[in-house]
């Protein structure tokens, strides 16, 4: 079976790299297939780390929040492959993952790395600051698709798709701000429960009866 996946992938991305006749085709149609490869052989790596995490979850309203919104930011930002924001949709799929993946430790140490590049990318997506990043939305533009596109631009810049992208772009970075919170959320809590488990912590300044 292992070689047969390979086989297939091996297929896939082959044709997707014949069916480039010149770069700006390579860029519509090539990348994101090869991309799209890519992460189908990540999953497959993966699986069994992204199966126990879900395991693990389970029963912590918290981390599951997490979990959920990482899972779907993941699947979203694969739509931004067939853009010009294709660095933004690759970069948001991987960190999405990985998020899913790591969010059951229970280690704040860890818990305080997610939130600080989760809300580095975060203020990525929109554009801050202004000379290192674009921007999601802004990328995602006429303008931007023309001058990525350039010959093939007939294909991958018709008005109409340009404005799904740019709706598309706004939820996004909506999904990534919602995860941004959510991670901050549980770590918080993780902060606030008691190594029991139980869920409820001690008051800060217990009085006598």
């Amino acid at each position: 079976m292992t070689v047969l996946r390979d086989f297939v992938i091996a297929l896939v991305l082959a044709h997707a790299v014949l069916a480039a006749d010149n770069s700006d085709v390579m860029k519509g149609i090539g990348m994101p297939i090869v991309f799209m490869a890519l992460m189908l052989v990540a999953g497959f790596v993966a699986k069994d780390h992204f199966i126990n995490a879900a395991k693990a979850v389970q029963g912590d309203r918290d981390q599951m929040w997490v979990f959920g919104i990482a899972v779907l930011n993941a699947l979203f930002s694969i739509i931004f492959y067939w853009t010009p924001a294709w660095n933004y949709g690759l970069v948001s799929t991987v960190l999405a993952f990985g998020t899913a993946v790591v969010c059951s430790r229970k280690s704040t140490n860890l818990s305080v790395v997610i939130m600080g590049v989760n809300l580095i990318w975060f203020l990525t997506l929109v554009g801050i600051p202004d000379g290192v990043s674009a921007g999601l939305i802004k990328s995602v533009d006429m303008q931007s698709c023309n001058a990525w596109y350039k010959t093939y631009n007939t294909k991958m810049c018709h008005e109409a798709w340009v404005v799904i992208v740019l709706i598309l772009a706004t939820v996004q970075v909506g999904l990534t701000l919602l995860g941004l919170l959510t991670v901050v959320a549980a770590g918080v809590a993780s902060l606030t429960k008691p190594a029991d488990g139980t869920g409820i912590a001690e008051p800060l300044n217990p009085t006598s009866s």
